[in-house]
């Protein structure tokens, strides 16, 4: 039925068609399957959903339930695409979380499983997910922490004997062996003997090193459980250990037969039959170690030290690095000191692409390096690189006692701070070492740094100095329109841009940065114009960027993009081009393809900034935060001493779910900036988000006092009342935000949200009224309005306002508008009710609600051939509204399919969120 959480902004699924015949053959499928199901045939189940996905690929509950019989069968990896996909087109994670959980546990890919969000799951299924977290978490390198999800899931089911065993299972990984015995002896005491807790007593005695009571519980724990394979792996390495290989070879063939894709009972075999001297296994790797051993030359083994470098050096100039990496590393090992071959070695890992053994190589002899000053640069870089900057300081420190101050020196060292962001100091080495340097090189420089630390009008006196001495006017003039550009100040960049062009029309520079300035101005037609001339005239890298991005702005994607990959194929490893790529595929929400190019940027350069951040903030959008992490802890390296940088990096952090990170970076910006209200203003978001309440009123106060006009303040006092449920503040707080800044759609979805009692209400109506009748095109508040009387079952005013929205060709989510009003014709006009839910159906053909709504009009009317597969697919999205159990159960009654009819209403008088047809359904079971 109608959205009735209070939730304002939905996501918008991925949009696809199917015919009826196709949907009626499916569903068949699929009923035919459960039917197989119900009756334990998992073959004719994964024939019945092979054919109904053959009819429909898109078919969300035979991809679930294939993915699950797959699971079963052993194609794990299989199953999590099946699930993965169902997952991408709307599966409610709440029927696919565990199976992917218990997938990625055999895969032993824990870190994914460790990066399952429980909060939007149903209890049951949080619990289970939980335990295997906790699981996953043993296999990490703080296998202790694993007793916070343990923890968590004895919260939701306290001492269920599944935790019990849970918690002994915990203790006996970390060898805490009485602790887990006291939790074993638990378990038999409370819940008698069971397959499980004779397994971990047979674990507990096995640890102890006591393998013949090991293998007594394990073969009682497999008489009881004879298809266990965790049991069965236990009772196999058993016999391992008391060499009865035989019967540990029968066990590990058994599960090998019931699980072929499983990769550690792989292992477990090989194992066996190596140990046996029977394997194929064996045999592979004494292959491999014959062959790498046959691949050292004799020549270079048996050869003096100068043909020992000789040969080396001649692989290194064939670009036979792996050979070089050998015979230089061989040669060093008798000649220590040779400066030569130490930078040639590093040289030789950077070209491989292993600068970290450039790195430690380097490290390692720092006295040798010391003594030359392109060793010193070179090694000073691989600091930056690895966010290692104050390393390279002190060499330059060292260096410069024994070579004395180095321009090349000075460099490195502005290289070092701009890396890390921290321009302003790199302008400060520049103005120790070269400010009164007469090189008109060295003062464009200058002017380069005073651009990126926003020293604009210094840049542009600077500039004014040098057009008296220089040679080359239209330079200035170009770099004078680039600080203006830089500044802001687009028109007076577009004044000295077409001057230029005037007096020398083929001025490419001029023209690039002229129609970039058009571009941000928005005057993308004489932008496009002038990029394909300039690609016509010659299709070079700039003229191709230009173009790319121009074409983008006027939103011809392809051709952008079928233009830059063409490009990019003659030019493979181009840092603009994949920047270009980079933002295109951002914009357009093309998250893989961007995290390719992101990869391409960070080949080049390591610590690219702009490309760590989208490569964090797309790792994120993806569910993978802990990837995002990797990349946000190379940033902190990197702004660690910037404190606007460090906000932004909270920011990034938390958006990861990264608290203690953000945490920590807050605590160094205030470090630094310590009356900062923006930076206090953060650190009071992220305690809320923590839930550390305590002071935070007395801190929220105080930034208001700074700031007694900020919304954004005011925006966060409603949701710390919210937090500590004092509506009344909540809903004052969130309406001084609203006062403040009405047009922010935040600011009046939390008003909305906030609107609790009668008396809320009417000031709600009175604050929003008058703003949508003065602003007729705030569509967001008007359906705010629209929502609010639909709440309030006023739903004449709610039609009216959803009427003119539905009639608005570019509203976002038009589709639930059209759903709220088949919701509202449901009760006096169904062919109406049905045409609404139909055009929203075509809008939106997976969001649950809708799916709900579609199918209970058709129940209404009677159509419940029809209106089942729109029920089952809705539940599929949602499995824990208890409208759409209800509307289930209904149909299958009328269907007289009674036994199904009574499971979906049980589901449905049992949840906890309210539902308006309660009675109903309460009615309809009770008659079963």
């Amino acid at each position: 039925m109608y959205y009735n959480r209070l939730v304002i902004i939905t996501l918008m699924f991925l949009l696809f068609s199917i015919s009826s015949n196709a949907i009626e053959v499916e569903e068949q499928y699929f009923e035919s399957a459960l039917e197989s199901m119900s009756q334990n045939d998992t073959e004719s189940a994964y024939i019945h959903l092979k054919n109904a996905l053959a009819a429909n690929p898109n078919h969300v509950p035979s991809k679930i339930l294939m993915g699950k019989i797959l699971y079963k069968k052993g194609f794990f990896d299989a199953a999590l695409q099946e699930l993965h996909d169902a997952e991408q087109l709307g599966a409610d994670k709440n029927l696919t979380a565990v199976t992917i959980a218990r997938a990625l546990l055999v895969l032993k890919s824990y870190s994914r499983i460790l990066s399952i969000d429980t909060a939007s799951l149903k209890q049951d299924i949080a619990f289970e997910v939980l335990l295997i977290k906790s699981s996953a978490q043993h296999q990490s390198p703080k296998p202790k922490e694993a007793i916070q999800y343990l923890n968590q899931a004895n919260e939701l089911q306290p001492n269920s004997l599944r935790v019990i065993q849970t918690y002994a299972s915990h203790y006996l990984n970390l060898n805490d062996f009485e602790r887990a015995k006291s939790y074993i002896q638990k378990a038999s005491s409370k819940y008698g003997e069971n397959p499980q807790t004779l397994h971990l007593r047979g674990q507990l005695a096995y640890r102890q090193g006591d393998t013949q009571e090991a293998v007594s519980f394990l073969e009682r724990a497999h008489s009881l459980s004879a298809e266990n394979p965790i049991i069965m792996r236990s009772l196999a390495s058993a016999y391992m250990a008391i060499d009865n290989n035989d019967d540990a070879l029968k066990i590990v063939q058994t599960i090998v037969d019931q699980t072929p894709g499983d990769p550690y009972v792989k292992l477990l075999l090989g194992q066996l039959r190596a140990k046996n001297n029977q394997t194929e296994i064996a045999k592979q790797v004494f292959d491999e170690l014959l062959a790498a051993l046959t691949l050292l030359p004799e020549d270079i083994m048996q050869s003096s030290q100068e043909l020992q470098f000789i040969n080396a050096f001649a692989s290194y100039l064939n670009e036979d690095y792996e050979s070089a990496v050998k015979a230089f590393s061989t040669y060093l090992a008798n000649n220590e000191d040779s400066v030569k071959a130490l930078a040639l070695l590093a040289d030789t890992y950077i070209k491989l692409d292993t600068p970290k053994d450039a790195l430690t190589l380097l490290d390692r002899r720092q006295t040798l390096v010391t003594r030359n000053i392109p060793l010193t640069v070179t090694l000073c870089n691989l600091f930056i690189e690895n966010n290692r900057s104050f390393k390279c300081d002190r060499l330059i420190e060292q260096a410069e006692f024994i070579h004395g101050p180095q321009a090349t020196f000075s460099y490195v060292r502005m290289n070092s701070l701009i890396e890390r962001s921290r321009f302003d100091d790199a302008l400060s080495v520049f103005n120790e070492t070269f400010s009164e340097a007469q090189d008109e090189k060295l003062k464009l420089l200058g002017i380069q740094l005073k651009m990126q630390t926003s020293s604009y009008q210094a840049a542009l006196d600077d500039i004014k100095d040098l057009y008296p001495t220089t040679e080359d006017m239209n330079r200035l003039k170009l770099l004078e329109a680039k600080v203006q550009d830089s500044w802001g100040n687009l028109e007076a960049a577009k004044a000295i841009t077409q001057e230029i062009v005037k007096h020398n029309p083929n001025a490419p520079g001029a023209l690039i940065l002229h129609t970039e300035v058009l571009l941000k101005l928005n005057e993308v037609d004489e932008a496009l114009v002038i990029a394909e001339q300039l690609f016509q005239r010659n299709p070079n890298l700039a003229h191709t960027l230009l173009l790319g991005e121009a074409l983008a702005k006027s939103n011809n994607i392809e051709a952008a993009l079928s233009l830059l990959i063409a490009a990019k194929r003659d030019i493979p490893q181009s840092t603009p081009i994949s920047g270009l790529l980079l933002e295109i595929y951002i914009n357009s929400e093309q998250h893989e393809n961007a995290l390719i190019e992101v990869g391409e940027l960070l080949k080049q350069n390591r610590l690219d900034q702009t490309a760590l951040v989208a490569k964090a903030s797309l790792l994120t959008k993806m569910g993978q935060y802990e990837k995002a992490r990797l990349a946000l802890n190379i940033l902190y390296g990197l702004w660690s001493d910037n404190p606007r940088l460090l906000v932004k990096l909270s920011k990034l952090q938390i958006n990861a779910n990264d608290l203690t990170g953000a945490r920590t970076s807050l605590t160094d910006a205030k470090t630094i900036a310590p009356d900062s209200v923006t930076i206090a203003l953060e650190e009071a978001k992220l305690n809320l988000m923590a839930n550390q309440l305590d002071g935070l009123e007395k801190a929220i106060d105080a930034i208001q006092a700074k700031a007694p006009n900020s919304p954004e303040v005011y925006l966060l006092a409603g949701n710390f009342y919210n937090a500590t449920n004092d509506k009344q503040k909540a809903f004052s707080a969130f309406s001084h935000a609203f006062e403040l800044d009405p047009h922010t759609s935040i600011h009046a979805a939390s008003l909305f949200q906030s609107a609790s009692s009668e008396s809320m209400f009417i000031a709600f109506e009175e604050l929003m009224l008058p703003y949508v009748e003065k602003y007729p095109n705030a569509y967001f508040h008007k359906r705010l309005l629209a929502d609010f009387y639909l709440i309030q079952g006023e739903h004449d005013n709610a039609k009216t306002l959803y009427e003119f929205l539905s009639k608005i060709d570019a509203l976002f989510d038009k589709a639930t508008v059209l759903n709220n009003l088949a919701y509202i014709e449901t009760k006096d006009d169904l062919p109406r009710a049905l045409k609404y839910a139909e055009e929203a159906l075509s809008l939106s053909p997976n969001t649950p609600q809708i799916l709900d709504t579609y199918g209970w009009v058709l129940a209404r009317q009677g159509n419940y051939t029809e209106a089942l597969p729109n029920l089952r697919k809705a539940y599929s999205f949602d499995a824990v509204d208890p409208n759409i159990m209800y509307h289930l159960g209904f149909v299958l009654f009328k269907q007289g399919k009674h036994q199904q009819a009574k499971v979906e209403l049980a589901n449905a008088l049992a949840s906890d969120l309210p539902f308006a047809e309660k009675e109903e359904a309460r009615a309809l079971f009770n008659s079963l």
